[in-house]
Order: structure tokens, then sequence, then C-alpha cells
């Protein structure tokens, strides 16, 4: 039954469906009358694909799995680009256990691991010898982005050694389980979701918390003072971090929603129609207010409507100078120093689109709005 519910709150619980049947042949060693109670979730799954096919026409479990290898054919990004960014994502947000590996790994294997971090970011960085020019951060704030990218991905790394340590150590039930959950998260991230984000990286926190305690117990002696100030130090400075990136996306969230109710204040009252691109917040508060949301397919503008598109968003193309004028860029502040998302400093936690981590320390630009009052008759020309 939990199993369903997971499926249903996210579609990723359905992993937990082979995840479970080979935890339960490796510790039976055969199949039994435990394998009918897995048939709950398959059922649930069942009737949820024909409720959804009988309601909107599409079956969204598999409609989901569909969009995913569209939308990885359309972007076209190369395999090695995609492992260093699930890298950098899994260290980022497991920063726990990046914080712990001094604690955990010996000197010389803290040195592979960057090592073999620098090594994967060069490929990705650099082509020819010359840096990647379809990297989306550039300047100075792109040498600080590939810095913190791989110091992140030096601990995804660290957590998929600790995974395969451990199971070459006790090949048990458990460890077989642990090391499912984990590297089976990770290549979902990598190369089966249509993006890498954070909410697929954190299903696998608990298992690596429980790695790390295990190897703790066996690497450090309980009750040494070096031991537990280490591991006091670690849990303090991981808090500080979690809480200042939830902050942050709690302001960056907050700014989205600032810069809607301004551009609706100044422009929502006027006799033309006010028109929006982008989605998500921006799109939850235009539409709340009575906004208009643009077809890009077929734009319905005439002349004197106002266009709102926010520069920090998906699907925001910005009309040619032939067919509309810049009327005001509306800016809203937002965190300056963290965000977990801001294509200038590549951070993308949502979706690594704009960058390769889920956050990003640097000067972070405020929200910016761009509203453009067309100017002709003729069917809109969006570039």
């Amino acid at each position: 039954m939990l199993i369903a519910l997971a499926v249903l709150t996210k579609f990723f619980g359905v992993c937990l469906i082979p995840l479970l049947v080979a935890y339960s042949l490796i510790e039976k060693r055969r199949l039994g009358r435990w394998v009918a109670y897995l048939l709950i979730p398959v059922a649930a799954i069942c009737a949820y694909q024909w409720i959804t096919c009988t309601l909107y026409g599409r079956a969204l479990l598999t409609d989901a799995m569909d969009y995913a290898g569209y939308a990885r054919g359309v972007a076209g990004i190369p395999r090695i680009v995609t492992g260093l960014t699930a890298l950098t994502f899994t260290g980022g947000c497991l920063a726990v256990a990046v914080l712990f590996m001094p604690l955990l790994w010996r000197m010389r294997m803290l040195v592979v691991f960057a090592a073999g971090a620098i090594l994967i970011a060069a490929a990705v960085f650099f082509e020819n010898g010359m840096l990647r020019a379809d990297v989306p951060i550039s300047g100075a704030a792109r040498a600080f982005a590939e810095i913190q990218t791989v110091f992140w991905a030096v601990g995804g790394l660290g957590v998929l050694a600790l995974t395969l340590v451990d199971y070459l150590k006790r090949r048990d039930a458990g460890a077989s389980l642990l090391a499912l959950w984990i590297l089976g998260t990770f290549l979902f991230a990598t190369f089966f979701n249509w993006t890498v984000n954070g909410r697929s990286i954190l299903p696998m926190a608990p298992a690596v918390g429980i790695l790390i305690a295990r190897r703790l117990n066996e690497t450090t002696l309980a009750g040494q003072n070096d031991w537990t100030r280490g591991v006091t130090i670690s849990l303090v400075i991981s808090a500080a971090l979690a809480y200042c990136v939830a902050q942050s996306d709690f302001l960056l969230a907050l700014a989205v929603r600032q810069s809607a109710r301004e551009t609706f204040a100044r422009y929502g009252g006027n006799h033309a129609t006010l028109w929006y691109e982008g989605h998500w917040g921006f799109q939850y508060y235009m539409d709340l207010m009575g906004a208009a949301g643009l077809d890009l397919k077929h734009p319905a503008l005439k002349a004197g409507d106002t266009l709102a598109m926010p520069v920090h968003n998906s699907f925001a193309f910005r009309p040619t100078p032939e067919t509309a004028d810049v009327r005001e860029v509306i800016t809203v502040q937002c965190p300056r120093l963290l965000t977990t998302w801001s294509e200038d400093v590549g951070a993308g936690f949502y979706s690594s689109v704009p960058g390769p981590m889920p956050f990003a320390f640097g000067h972070v630009p405020p929200e910016k709005v761009i509203v453009y009052v067309w100017k002709t008759k003729t069917p809109a020309v969006i570039k």
C-alpha cells in the first residue's frame, strides 16, 4: 500500500517494486507468497493508468516516460556532461556525505577522488583545448562555478565509492539493497529522467546515511575526542548549509511572486490584454490575477497588447524588434550570494538546464521581467 501511495505521489516510487523483488530474492533465495503483495502496487498503477487515460485521453505514467525520452533527444546533451552533472548533484544534495569524507577516507583516497573529478570536469568544460561555448555560465562566474562543480563532484564520487566498498565487504542482502537503492537512483537521475534534478537524487539520502554510519563505525572508535569533534563539526556545517539553501530557495520564490504582482499591478488594468510567457511560480501568480498565457504556437497578440517575459524561466522567447518594443524592465532583488536557480552562476536544483549544480554561491542577479508592447497587427514573430 505504501508503494502504491509512493507512486501516486512521485512516479519514481515505481522503482521500489523491482528493488524489493531483488532484495527478497537475495534474502529468500526463491520465489514465494511474498510476490503476491507486490501485486497491490501493480494493480494501483494499472488503475491509475486506466483512470487518467479515461479522464484526459493520456495515461500519465507512460506519458511521463515518453516525455523523458523525447526531452533527452531534443536536448542532445553528451553523456559525459550528464555524468558530471549527476555527480555534482549527488555531492551537493548529499552535502553531509562530502563533509564527512575526511572521517571516512584516507588522504590518498581523497586525492584519487579529486583527481577523478578534475579529469571529468576538464573533459566537460574544455573542448580541443578551449572552453566549451555551450556551457551557460561565462566570465568570472564561470571559473568560480567550475571550482564548485569539481568540489561537489568529488563528493558524488565519494558516495558511489562508499556504496561499492560496503557491498564488496559485506555481500549480504542488506548491502545489496543499499547498493541497488543508491546506484539505481543515480542511474535513473543520470540516464532515464528527462533532466538531472535534486528531487531525483534525494531519495538515496536515507541509504547514504546508513552507509556513513557503517563506515564511521568501522574506521573510528566511538568516544575518541577527535572523532566526536569531527562528527559534530560536520553535522553543524551540514545543517547550516541546508538552512541557507532552503532560505535562498524561499527568497527566490518570494522574488518571483513579487515580480508577477508588480507586473500585473502596472499593466493588468489597461484596456489592452496583458499576456505573459514562462511557467512555474510566475505562471501560477499571473493566472491567479487574470493575465493571459501566450500560446507560442498560435499567438493572438494585437497592436497595443502588453507581453511580460520573465528572463529566468522556461519557454520564454523574446519578440523580434520589428514586432514589439521594450516598455520596461521590472527587477526584484532575490538572494544575492546563494541560489538554487540561476543560469548566471550555474545553479538548477529543479532542472540542470541552467547549470550543473543544485545550488551555487556567487553574485546572483535579480529577477527580471521584460515588458513588451506589441506594435503590429501581423502574426507574432518570436525567436
